[in-house]
């Protein structure tokens, strides 16, 4: 996994590639919680990916209900994998409405 972070003003950027699967979660977890612990909004962009699994999109829905709890900002931004768009929609985590999680029923899935 490779991460790349561009930041812009309370605005962080990260570029995601590589492997996005179990065997990086904790190091994945770690760039989030580092992240969010900066700035007060982050977009979370899609790189090359070899690999994708499960472990990542769930890593995103917590990352994001974390930023809502703590007032927050996070959302998707470029997505250049087509890899990961076929996973995410085989995966089930194409969304028709939003996360009931969420006090304003917002959905990283459909930002």
């Amino acid at each position: 996994m490779t991460v790349k972070a561009k930041k812009k003003a309370q605005t962080q950027k990260i570029l995601l590639q590589g492997e996005l699967t179990i065997s990086e979660a904790g190091s994945i977890a770690r760039q989030f919680t580092q992240v969010f612990a900066g700035h007060d909004e982050v977009i979370i962009e899609i790189g090359a990916v070899e690999s994708v699994d499960l472990t990542f999109l769930q890593i995103i829905c917590s990352a994001h209900q974390t930023a809502i709890k703590t007032g927050k900002t996070m959302k998707l931004g470029e997505i250049k994998s087509q890899r990961f768009l076929d996973f995410h929609k085989d995966a089930g985590f194409v969304r028709n409405r939003e996360c009931c999680s969420s006090p304003a029923h917002t959905c990283v899935w459909n930002s």
